[in-house]
C-alpha cells in the first residue's frame, strides 16, 4: 500500500484513505490507535490487520512452540528444541500463523501447517485445511 496521509493541525492523528478504504491513526502517549474504515481485505495477507491498539513496550513477549499451538506438550517441545539447537528461533519466527488438521492417513496424526503472517496468501491458506 502506498500513497499520503494527512495530518491533523495538531499533529497527533493522520488519515490514509485510498479507494473506498481510510485508515486513522491517532497517537496518545505511548500508544497508538488504529481505526480502519472499508474493505481492507486486498491490502495483506491471511492475518494481516490494520487496526488496534498498539503499545510502546521496552521489552517483546516471546511465544514459544506451545504457546503457538506447534506442540501439544512441553515435554514434546522440550525435545524438538534440544534437537533443533540454535536454530530453534527460525521455527518461532516462521511459524507465526499455524493451522492444524487430523491426518486423513492416520486420525492419530495432527498435521501442522504455518506461515508467515502478512506473507500467507488466501490460496495458501486453503490448500493447508
Amino acid at each position: 500500500m502506498n500513497g499520503t496521509a494527512k495530518r491533523s493541525k495538531d499533529g497527533k492523528s493522520a488519515v490514509f484513505t485510498k479507494n473506498d478504504m481510510n485508515l486513522t491513526v491517532k497517537q496518545k502517549g505511548d500508544t497508538l490507535v488504529i481505526l480502519t474504515d472499508g474493505d481492507i481485505s486486498s491490502y495483506g495477507g491471511i492475518g494481516v490487520v490494520f487496526g488496534g491498539t498498539f503499545v510502546k513496550r521496552e521489552t517483546m513477549e516471546e511465544l514459544d512452540l506451545v504457546d503457538l499451538d506447534v506442540f501439544a506438550s512441553k515435554k514434546t517441545h522440550d525435545a524438538f528444541k534440544k534437537f533443533i539447537g540454535d536454530d530453534y528461533v527460525l521455527f518461532t519466527s516462521s511459524m507465526q500463523f499455524v493451522v492444524t488438521a487430523p491426518s486423513e492417513d492416520d486420525p492419530h496424526i495432527t498435521i501442522v501447517s504455518s506461515g508467515v503472517r502478512g506473507l500467507y496468501t488466501f490460496s495458501e491458506m486453503a490448500r493447508t485445511i
